[in-house]
């Protein structure tokens, strides 16, 4: 209260209202994945199709408003996929449209909608010759936020089956020439072409060596996936 003479009130009383956005995100289903793959409703692991490539995996997932806001918009979108190989995935959203994107939104609030069961999630890995098998699977991780700053984050696991294949590069000669008291180096120039790291072993057969001839070089190696070496 402005009282007569004064210029302004004793007290000034202000009230700041701090915004609640929060909400709680459940995977309700998933398809597209081995069906005898046993494990969480958030974790599958995915089927190779018939070019190269596997077939998209599709996760439902729940949404309930936990906040204080009569109306709320969010939006969702990828947030990241572990692994080297992440470039190569991609991610598509709808909110029940039909309609996939890189990003969809949806509304709540406490005068809209307290529980969102639509928000479908679509997964499609890399092709085989890119896609990496990890121990881990792949962690794809959505994001949903508001525009003042709020964020939720929501994971799921997609694993690649792991194969097993090796390609030599050059093919090697049957016989090598070698004078009296010198030393040559024969290398094998190679690929593992299987989708995760892999440990090849080598075999030689000394009992054919002349005597006083030797024979040194490892007798392992370990590879990660798609790599060259010698």
């Amino acid at each position: 209260t402005v009282r007569s003479g004064q210029e302004s009130p004793p007290t000034t009383l202000s009230h700041a209202r701090v915004t609640n956005h929060e909400v709680s995100v459940t995977t309700l289903s998933s398809s597209g994945g081995n069906p005898e793959f046993d494990s969480e409703v958030g974790e599958v692991m995915v089927l190779l199709d018939s070019a190269d490539g596997f077939e998209p995996v599709e996760f439902v997932t729940g949404v309930v408003y936990d906040g204080h806001e009569p109306f709320d918009s969010f939006r969702v979108a990828a947030a990241s996929i572990a692994g080297t190989d992440s470039e190569y995935w991609m991610v598509y959203f709808h909110n029940g449209s039909g309609d996939w994107n890189t990003s969809a939104y949806f509304d709540m609030g406490l005068d809209n909608t307290l529980n969102f069961s639509n928000l479908n999630i679509r997964v499609i890995p890399a092709n085989q010759s890119k896609a990496h098998s990890f121990e881990e699977g792949h962690s794809v991780v959505i994001s949903i936020t508001t525009l003042d700053g709020y964020r939720k984050e929501h994971t799921f696991v997609v694993r690649v089956p792991q194969t097993h294949d090796f390609e030599l590069r050059e093919p090697m000669d049957e016989a090598y020439g070698i004078m009296p008291g010198e030393t040559i180096n024969t290398g094998i120039k190679f690929t593992n072409m299987g989708n995760s790291d892999e440990r090849f072993e080598f075999e030689f057969d000394d009992a054919e060596l002349p005597e006083y001839w030797f024979r040194t070089g490892s007798t392992s190696h370990t590879l990660g996936a798609f790599v060259d070496t010698t």
